[in-house]
Parts: structure tokens; sequence; C-alpha cells
């Protein structure tokens, strides 16, 4: 028996074409600032005496 041939075949599905990115051609660098270092000032202790006991 001949097989029947399908009447619709299944059409092939237009491949969609991936758009090509925008390259960045120069991406504007972040400055880096330069923290000015503050010194921290150490604070001196008070030196608190101990008293001798006798």
């Amino acid at each position: 028996p001949h097989p029947q041939p399908p009447s619709h075949p299944q059409p092939h599905p237009q491949p969609h074409p991936h758009p090509h990115p925008q390259p960045h051609s120069h991406p504007q660098p972040h400055p880096q600032p330069h923290p000015q270092p503050q010194p921290q000032p150490q604070p001196h202790p008070q030196l608190q005496p101990h008293p001798q006991p006798h």
C-alpha cells in the first residue's frame, strides 16, 4: 500500500538571527579617587602611676 504523504508538512521555523550586540568601543573608565590618607592621631594614654604599696 502506498503510504499517504503528509498533506501539511511541518514548516521549518525561520531561525531568528541573533543581532550582534554593540561592543563597548571606549568604556568610560571610572576615575579612582585617591583618598587623602588622614593620619589618625594616636591618643597618648595617660599613664596612671601605680601607687607603690609600702
